[in-house]
């Protein structure tokens, strides 16, 4: 007897809420630069990341840790930087940037995936 395998969805999409969005983009506004003290960045992150809807926070921190769960996951909608510098000349990071959402967006959902 032979058993037909079992489908694995390959890819997973997380769409935050407008609000959802907001609120993160609010916590996230007020972060300064993580990469001044990136394990003290982690940890707020954390916790900024936690206000996310249980259903939304349970896929992104379930992703990558179980053999049933897609390869792929596009998280959507999620805050931007309100204002961006001009693109620095020099090659390195911009000494006028502001607010650093973008960084803490990609650093908060990385551990996520670890928990």
């Amino acid at each position: 007897m032979t058993m037909a395998p079992t489908r694995v969805r390959t890819f997973e999409q997380v769409v935050l809420t407008d609000q959802a969005r907001d609120a993160l983009g609010a916590r996230l506004r007020s972060h300064p630069n993580p990469s001044v003290e990136v394990d003290r960045s982690l940890v707020e992150l954390h916790v900024a990341f936690a206000g996310l809807p249980i259903e939304q926070l349970q896929t992104i921190i379930d992703f990558g840790r179980h053999v049933d769960t897609p390869g792929v996951m596009l998280v959507g909608n999620l805050p931007t930087d309100l204002e961006l510098p001009d693109t620095p000349t020099d090659g390195g990071p911009s000494t006028d940037k502001r607010t650093f959402v973008a960084e803490c967006v990609l650093l908060g959902l990385r551990p996520m995936a670890l928990l």
